[in-house]
């Protein structure tokens, strides 16, 4: 990898120890999900490192062939559940985003849920979509993500506008989209607004 980019960690409270997932990019700038292993009392030298992906590009065609970046890894009753972003090139724009869901069981290696995305184009969300943010609260599963809602086609425009909004499930596959935005611009001079990082503490979402 020449780049690495964002990264999801999984605690490892019985060996006291930190599993990173990172997404690193090559030369050719395709996005694949890696992982280290760290002491979080010292997280400079890691414990190890990995020398291959554990998540590598998807097929030639899929949503995910250019990529997969942005993990975030929910622990649903010993099975994890990784949602990623796959990266697609397009050509009046310069890619496509959409939200793919990977599951891991045990000492099994990451499969894919399904080759296609797991959350399908509607007419309001026609664009892309991209990283997630996911918490699973009992029998609820809680999910932000960023949803595209235009591209500039002007010099000088933002090279593309999107903000943060809310969606729901019961199994953590299959989801219920509101439309509803959570975070938007605050101004004109706000376009981006990115990867959603969501905690719960007493009560409180942050």
């Amino acid at each position: 990898a020449t780049y690495t980019g964002p990264s999801f960690a999984v605690p490892k409270l019985d060996e006291g120890c930190v599993d990173v997932y990172v997404t690193g990019r090559d030369t050719q700038n395709r996005s694949r999900i890696g992982r280290m292993t760290i002491d979080p009392e010292q997280p400079a030298r890691p414990i190890a490192v990995g020398d291959s992906p554990v998540f590598d590009v998807g097929t030639l065609g899929a949503f995910d062939e250019n990529g997969v970046s942005y993990p975030w890894i929910v622990d649903a009753a010993g099975t994890l559940y990784m949602y990623y972003v796959g990266w697609m090139p397009t050509v009046l724009t310069p890619f496509q985003n959409h939200v793919g869901l990977a599951v891991k069981k045990g000492s099994e290696p990451w499969r894919r849920f399904s080759r296609a995305p797991i959350l399908p184009r509607t007419d309001e969300e026609h664009l892309s979509l991209g990283s997630t943010a996911v918490l699973r609260e009992g029998g609820r599963w809680r999910m932000w993500y960023t949803c595209f809602r235009k591209w500039g086609r002007q010099p000088g425009e933002p090279k593309h506008e999107y903000v943060i909004k809310y969606a729901e499930s019961t199994d953590g596959a299959e989801w219920s989209r509101p439309n509803t935005v959570c975070i938007d611009a605050a101004s004109s001079d706000e376009y981006a607004i990115g990867r959603p990082s969501v905690l719960r503490r007493d009560g409180v979402y942050h």
